[in-house]
């Protein structure tokens, strides 16, 4: 009996072997709860180590994933969490659904670093129904640093927020660095500091080609250049149904809900006081041939009695 037993225990590997199933994929399926990654069987995520193991299978990326309890990274300091999406060649493609969870203390500090977020970059890919608690991210020299996504590229981030601290070098936002060609943020929102040089955003730093809906940003925001309550930067794209109440202190081109814009505005405002050294407006700080139609701010809260557009 004994003897049988060894051969019956070795068969097994043997078969996958023989199957032609690789023990990556099978360590894995493992790292995580339950679930295959399908759309219809999403692997499931309780525990701060299967977070982070997502980080570290790139093979993953275009799999679907649910939370289903809260998460606290505090355990993840300095550079330790394995960002999930790392560039354009290795991004996020998959789902993220954070079934109305939340994550607790995420922190990462880095220098240099570029695409700095708990996901990095995504591209085509979608997370939603996720909170973000007390995140402390210091990009350093890094560009595109954001609380939840450091780029977004043709995504889509929805029913999600952050709050805590946020810093980089450009395009740095709360929630977002860079929304990027064709992605859709709607239904989120920042509030904590933002702090950067240039194209900084309460909750997104800039939003090139993208949509922004039915967001908000509160807290501080500060920056050089192109430093928005909402948004730093908008090139094309639109902004609709969004307000900011941030506080925001820049040099140039800052605004109470966008710095610089390109783009259209439509259905916001703004009500967070407003400083800089020149190019600053209520609601817009710099307006580029953009359109802002039924958009308002305050002049008593924002000290700001002129901007760029609005009402």
């Amino acid at each position: 009996m004994e003897k049988t037993n060894l051969k019956i225990q070795w068969a097994i590997p043997l078969f996958l072997v023989a199957m032609g199933v690789g023990t990556s994929s099978v360590f894995a399926a493992g790292t995580y709860d339950g679930g295959d990654g399908s759309q219809g069987n999403p692997f499931q995520i309780n525990t701060p180590a299967q977070m982070d193991e997502i980080g570290q299978h790139p093979e993953d990326w275009d799999k679907c994933f649910i939370l289903t309890a809260d998460i606290d990274l505090s355990g993840y300091t300095g550079t330790a969490f394995h960002i999930i999406g790392t560039d354009y060649d290795n991004p996020f493609t998959g789902v993220f659904d954070g079934n109305d969870h939340t994550i607790s203390n995420f922190t990462y500090g880095s220098t240099g670093v570029s695409f700095i977020g708990l996901f990095g970059y995504v591209g085509s890919g979608e997370i939603k129904n996720l909170g973000l608690q007390n995140v402390n991210v210091d990009g350093g020299t890094g560009w595109n640093v954001g609380g939840l996504v450091g780029l977004n590229e043709y995504g889509t981030v929805s029913n999600c927020y952050a709050t805590g601290n946020v810093s980089g070098d450009k395009r740095v936002g709360g929630l977002l660095g860079l929304n990027y060609y064709d992605s859709t943020v709607s239904n989120c929102y920042a509030a904590g500091t933002v702090s950067g040089v240039s194209w900084v955003g309460g909750l997104v730093g800039i939003n090139h080609f993208g949509t922004v809906s039915i967001c908000y940003a509160a807290g501080n925001v500060f920056g050089s250049g192109s430093v928005g309550g909402l948004v730093g930067y908008r090139y094309y794209g639109t902004v609709s149904n969004c307000y900011a109440s941030s506080t925001v202190t820049g040099g140039s081109e800052v605004g109470g809900l966008v710095g610089w814009n390109n783009s259209t505005v439509s259905n916001c405002y703004a009500t967070g006081s407003v400083s800089g050294s020149s190019i600053v407006g209520g609601l817009v700080g710099y307006d580029y041939f953009g359109t802002v139609t039924a958009s308002f701010w305050d002049i008593d809260t924002s000290g700001q009695a002129t901007s760029a557009g609005g009402t």
